[in-house]
């Protein structure tokens, strides 16, 4: 099997692992804290809707989510923003991406915490430094988080 089919691979099992999507409440980030996984909205380049099930973490009132090498991700790239949908309603969020190394490893640590033998495991078949971390931005609160 070629390298990403292996990353694909281990990704889908990890993620058949993971419990069901948090449900949706609005701005709090209680439910999405305790979530397993989170289902996002981009569209690929040709305009074709992506639904993607991620990770994310909650951590110090702010979500994060992150990916490696990801079409979904080569979406948010190209256009910053994207939509978390929950129980028949759908969220926009804007997208800053974290540069910022002591910050990336702190969330780094935080997904390694909340997903454990699942992320160590996932870590084998990608290179965590070309992780692509990003936080969600409620662009309703005018407000962005500056870098720790």
């Amino acid at each position: 099997m070629n390298p990403n089919g292996s990353r694909q691979l281990a990704l889908a099992m990890l993620l058949a692992m993971s419990l069901p999507a948090f449900a949706w409440e609005g701005a709090e980030w209680g439910d999405l804290a305790e979530a397993r996984t989170i289902e996002v909205l981009t569209h690929d380049e040709d305009g074709d809707l992506r639904e993607t099930t991620i990770w994310v973490v909650v951590v110090d009132g702010a979500a994060y989510i992150n990916t490696n090498a990801t079409t979904w991700g080569e979406n948010v790239e190209r256009t910053p923003r994207l939509d978390v949908r929950q129980a028949g309603s759908t969220r926009r969020f804007e997208i800053r991406f974290l540069e910022e190394e002591d910050e990336r490893h702190r969330l780094q640590q935080a997904f390694r915490a909340k997903y454990g033998f699942q992320d160590k495991l996932l870590g084998l078949f990608m290179d965590e430094s070309k992780a692509t971390i990003m936080e969600l931005v409620d662009p309703q609160s005018g407000t962005r988080r500056e870098a720790r």
